[in-house]
């Protein structure tokens, strides 16, 4: 119900943000239409969301499920395109950046709404805590942690703001690592259970 509801949301401000057609449904060739705007806002959207719902225990293990979703649908869009008449640039360009943003996007989402069995439970300890500020964007917020389950070198853990306050140094963490719809393991932070 949720992703249902951000997808509609999603359309909602890719309307908002081409406002210059008059109808809920756009042709390709109606120039600066609503479709691009449209197509692009919903795919960066459920790509935003699914960077912000779910990390994982290696993300190398993204490149082949996304990669495979991309390219399959690169072949069917170039089938439906390639006798398409208007400026080929501003149209390929658009596909890719919503074909690589709506793979990266669906892949993670539909791997993390649908797991295969309980939660495998690890335990570490907070060894230290990083907040990472950029110029532009959100902080992202780390917890440094001791060895844990598939990872022994990288443990940064990405979490929330919320999470991040509510742990100190030395704290006991338990980290859940779940199996999603394509085997791509990721992981949640909770107080020692």
């Amino acid at each position: 119900a949720k992703a249902v509801g951000f997808l509609a949301g999603s359309i909602w401000l890719g309307r908002k943000i081409s406002p210059h057609s008059s109808r809920w449904l756009a042709r390709l060739d109606a120039g600066p239409s609503m479709l691009f705007a449209q197509v692009l806002a919903t795919a960066l959207a459920l790509a935003w969301r699914a960077f912000s719902d779910f990390h994982f225990v290696h993300s190398r293990d993204l490149i082949l499920p996304v990669g495979a979703v991309y390219c399959s649908l690169a072949v069917i869009f170039y089938l439906l395109t390639r006798d398409y008449t208007m400026r080929k640039a501003r149209v390929y360009t658009t596909a890719f950046l919503f074909l690589f943003a709506f793979s990266f996007g669906a892949v993670t989402e539909i791997n993390g709404l649908f797991p295969f069995g309980p939660p495998i439970k690890y335990t570490a300890k907070i060894v230290d805590k990083q907040i990472s500020s950029g110029t532009e964007g959100p902080d992202l917020y780390y917890l440094i942690a001791s060895p844990w389950g598939a990872r022994k070198s990288d443990n940064k853990l990405v979490v929330t703001k919320r999470t991040y306050d509510g742990f100190r140094i030395e704290d006991e963490v338990t980290i859940l690592v779940r199996q999603g719809a394509f085997a791509i393991p990721h992981y949640r932070v909770v107080r020692k259970q």
